[in-house]
């Protein structure tokens, strides 16, 4: 280690003296000199009393090593001393030495760890190796959480302190719980680690002692990583070691561009998408402890690039531009579509600026029902994705859509999942799409614009045909159908046929249908 760095260890104020000629150079041994020293080589200090020095002379003038003279100037002003050496006021040359060796070991320890751990960041292939690496510098183990308290990774070495209720919930739950946050005062501990730039101890008498360091991660709070005195008492190296693992982590969350570039709520949310089991007052409960009140009046709207290829990247881009239109929404990224969910009463107003935002970058979005349970977000969310996923056999003409006005789509995929959805069709309008094929007529599609618009009329106009013709084609699809009376009932089961074939045109190929 530096000489410059190994001094640190005696108290400035009593070195009197220093003639050194190379104060750059690298110590790798600390010794006391005795009578019998005799080999005086570069890079070791000795520790040496003045009659030490007196008796071994002229051995050690010229020797390229490092003298700690102890005394102090009177002692040494008659006397022969060394090309290299400090005069260092002190009577306790057992402490000095100490001192000197401790720092040494102290500094050697943190240079292995450092090597280590450099190695480890370019060999490992996941964090979890990298944490169990430094977790056997350590001797204590290691646990990676986001700022939600979200157990992300932890070394082989687990914990399961019974006498630690923070560490039995993050193992147990996965997270703090809110119970524990108003405990522990778990907001403010939260604060300072936010706001602690290096290492810190954080000691309680309710919980074992603590070694946390934050993570900063493409210029974000990412959230902390922590080691816990579960195996052994820390060692004074240990933080230095934790500052240099700290910068390790950041390169590798940033290499495998993993940073959930969330808030607290997001990665909440997060957690309902990826199945977490909560009931409604769980949720609340620690949605609260992170000062996230809700109040029952939820909407999503989920959001896509209509090509289905942009980068996330871009989707990104699109979410940065959203979060300042809406800075009351929590906006997800999911599988490359945007996510964003509102708690209030009445939406209307965001959908007004969100339909320009939405023609400008042709993108898609869907917009749910109001719901009031928040532990129905996952399941509203995917019935909302599988409108989406609907475009490409419906080519959808409005960039903002409503699921009430494709839950029957919806149904029909479900239908369709378990195979044999032919078999939901009205073989008669079947047999009318046929003839159309077969000889280029439009009787069906016709049929379908009357029943949509409940009115031969309004249907003739839209057709922009003369309503004679518009009666025409009717009459004609009863005659090939054989459908007379249209009761409420075969209405309803044709508009359900022209949707499935909306969604499976294939069926048409199809001979035997009964």
């Amino acid at each position: 280690m530096k000489l410059s760095v190994l001094i640190e260890a005696l108290s400035a104020e009593n070195i009197e003296e220093i003639h050194i000629k190379d104060k750059s150079q690298n110590i790798c041994q600390v010794c006391n000199l005795s009578l019998t020293s005799v080999a005086f080589t570069k890079n070791i200090i000795y520790v040496v009393t003045a009659p030490v020095l007196l008796e071994v002379g002229e051995g050690c003038l010229e020797a390229p090593s490092i003298f700690i003279l102890l005394g102090n100037l009177n002692d040494f002003i008659d006397m022969q001393k060394p090309e290299n050496y400090i005069i260092y006021q002190s009577d306790a040359p057992g402490e000095v030495f100490t001192a000197l060796l401790s720092k040494l070991n102290l500094e050697s320890r943190i240079l292995e760890a450092e090597l280590a751990i450099s190695r480890a960041l370019f060999d490992c292939t996941s964090i979890k190796d990298l944490l169990d690496v430094a977790a056997s510098i350590l001797g204590n183990p290691i646990l990676l959480q986001d700022f939600t308290t979200r157990l992300l990774v932890h070394s082989a070495n687990e914990v399961m302190a019974a006498d630690d209720e923070i560490l039995n919930s993050v193992f147990r739950m996965g997270y703090v719980t809110s119970e524990l946050f108003q405990k522990y005062d778990y907001a403010n501990v939260l604060e300072q680690i936010k706001n602690t730039p290096q290492t810190f101890l954080l000691k309680s008498p309710k919980k074992r002692e603590r070694l946390i360091c934050r993570l900063i991660v493409n210029r974000r709070y990412f959230g902390w990583f922590l080691t816990v005195a579960y195996n052994h008492p820390f060692k004074d190296s240990d933080i230095e070691i934790m500052n240099f693992l700290c910068g390790a982590l950041q390169l590798f969350l940033e290499k495998e561009n993993i940073l959930p570039n969330t808030t607290r709520s997001e990665n909440l949310l997060q957690e309902l998408i990826q199945d977490a089991k909560y009931s409604e007052a769980e949720f609340k409960k620690r949605a609260e402890g992170f000062s996230w009140m809700l109040h029952d009046h939820y909407y999503i709207i989920a959001i896509s690039d209509k090509t289905g290829k942009a980068e996330s990247r871009m989707m990104m881009s699109y979410r940065n531009h959203l979060s300042l239109i809406f800075p009351e929404a929590i906006i997800l990224e999911v599988n490359r579509k945007l996510i964003l969910f509102f708690d209030t009463k009445e939406v209307g107003i965001c959908l007004n600026a969100l339909e320009a935002f939405l023609e400008k970058y042709d993108l898609l979005a869907v917009c749910s029902n109001q719901f009031h349970k928040i532990t129905d977000f996952a399941y509203i969310l995917n019935q909302l994705l599988m409108v989406i996923g609907l475009e490409k056999s419906l080519h959808f003409n409005k960039s903002l859509i409503h699921y009430q006005d494709y839950i029957m789509y919806c149904a029909i995929k479900k239908i369709g999942r378990e195979g044999h959805i032919q078999y939901f069709c009205m073989p008669e309008l079947l047999e009318v799409f046929r003839y159309d094929h077969k000889y280029g007529t439009s009787f069906a599609y016709s049929k379908r614009i009357a029943l949509e618009l409940a009115s031969v009329t309004a249907a003739a106009q839209k057709l922009g045909i003369h309503r004679n013709t518009m009666e025409y084609r009717l009459r004609k699809f009863n005659d090939l159908s054989g459908i007379s009376n249209y009761t409420a009932d075969i209405v309803e089961r044709l508009l359900f046929t022209y949707k499935i074939l909306d969604l499976y045109p294939e069926i048409l190929e199809e001979k035997d249908i009964l």
